[in-house]
């Protein structure tokens, strides 16, 4: 008697052991966010990462931006922080990172030149300079394309008001 009931407990155990492994449902082709409230981002150009560094403890995590094929160096977030724009001069190109899902949206919106200066309104709307090219560039986000250009005179600078 005591050999059955030491057999159905091992298969208990063992059933319940095979139940609790196969129950997931997370992707795991899901990007894992970092789940910081506090966090700054800091471009590193030499191995083509962006760093997210935990600010309420000064440390670096374990989560970063995967930038394939690019030197990201300045950046800009967007005003409604919905968005940070990362200038890569490897392809003189604007990459656009979600900062909700902390991933790229795409590997870069080509520039016509290197680009001294840009900003973002929001995740539909940017703006770069293009020195050599005389342009300001209008960057559609959504779409991830330049929407327009407008002709400028060595432009240095570009700043968004508040309003």
């Amino acid at each position: 008697m005591k050999r059955f009931w030491w057999a159905s407990s091992a298969l208990i155990v063992l059933g319940g052991l095979l139940l609790a492994c196969g129950g997931s449902t997370t992707n795991p082709n899901q990007p894992v966010v970092s789940g910081l409230t506090k966090r700054v981002l800091a471009s590193n150009s030499f191995s083509g990462v962006i760093n997210i560094i935990d600010a309420s403890q000064d440390v670096f995590s374990n989560h970063l931006f995967q930038v394939a094929g690019s030197q990201p160096q300045q950046m800009s977030l967007a005003q409604d922080r919905s968005v940070t724009l990362v200038f890569n001069p490897a392809a003189s190109s604007i990459i656009v990172l979600s900062n909700s899902t902390e991933q790229p949206l795409t590997l870069g919106i080509s520039l016509p030149g290197h680009s001294d200066a840009f900003a973002a309104l929001n995740n539909a709307t940017g703006f770069a300079t293009v020195r050599n090219a005389n342009q300001v560039v209008v960057l559609d986000l959504t779409n991830l394309k330049i929407a327009q250009t407008i002709s400028v005179q060595t432009p240095g600078q570009i700043a968004l008001a508040h309003n």
